[in-house]
């Protein structure tokens, strides 16, 4: 019987302030929601700084570099979910999200918001 594929989790944020502490809870928020469900951690990637701000998914280095990861994974035949804390970590506007959301697609991705979200039991 061949193997189930594995689900390859990737998690992104943003931070534009100094304040790590609630970027550090929203990091370990997404990397217990993938521990939960038994996924591979495959890497943490973070926009800081002016890169945070800006609400082209081209004009973010570390998404880029993610979604470099997340087409070899999906090539390879794995699940690849990107997890987030809320939608925020994308951007602060629907349409822009929804930019992200799409450029995720493409590259074999499917973004998932932890916030609010049930734990498996």
């Amino acid at each position: 019987m061949p193997a189930l594929p594995t689900t390859l989790a990737l998690v992104y944020d943003r931070q534009a302030s100094p304040n790590g502490g609630p970027l550090q809870a929203r990091i370990g928020r997404c990397r217990d929601y993938a521990a939960d469900r038994a996924w591979v951690r495959a890497g943490l990637w973070i926009d800081r700084d002016d890169a945070a701000l800006i609400g082209r998914p081209t004009a973010r280095p570390a998404w880029q570099q993610m979604l470099d990861v997340a087409h070899a994974g999906a090539a390879r035949g794995c699940a690849v979910v990107i997890l987030i804390h809320d939608e925020t970590r994308l951007a602060h506007d629907a349409v822009t999200a929804a930019t992200f959301r799409h450029e995720a697609k493409l590259a074999g991705a499917q973004v998932v918001a932890v916030r609010g979200a049930q734990p498996r039991r």
